[in-house]
C-alpha cells in the first residue's frame, strides 16, 4: 500500500483524498481529522514550515 493521506470532514464525516499531507492541511478545517497510512518501510516526515 503506498501512503494515503485523507482529511475527515468533522461536519459530514465524509473522507477527501489527497497526494500529500501539505495538501490536505491546507484544505483542512478547524475540527477535520487528518490521517497518514503507509508502509512500515516508508519514512515519513511531517515539518511545518
Amino acid at each position: 500500500m503506498a501512503t494515503q493521506v485523507t482529511v475527515k470532514s468533522k461536519t459530514t464525516g465524509t473522507l477527501t483524498f489527497y497526494t500529500s499531507y501539505a495538501n490536505a492541511r491546507s484544505a483542512a478545517a478547524a475540527g477535520d481529522v487528518i490521517q497518514i497510512r503507509a508502509d512500515l518501510d516508508e519514512q515519513i516526515i511531517l515539518k511545518t514550515v
